[in-house]
């Protein structure tokens, strides 16, 4: 799932599925902190995508 490619807090902020206002809270947690926006690039940057060809393989069913 998501959260093999993103890790909470290193790459990215993982929130529950249909909240919405988890949602909004992190959206503006990136724009007001620095700090962890900055830290949340970093992340993205030594992400490896290694299982990002699974999810292809995944989409590519689905469209058949």
């Amino acid at each position: 799932g998501i959260d093999e490619v993103i890790k909470d807090g290193f790459n990215g902020i993982l929130i529950e599925k249909g909240n919405r206002e988890a949602l909004k809270d992190a959206i503006k947690r990136i724009f007001e902190d620095e700090e962890l926006y900055r830290k949340l690039v970093e992340g993205c940057l030594k992400t490896e995508y290694a299982p990002l060809p699974v999810f292809y393989k995944q989409i590519e069913k689905r469209q058949i």
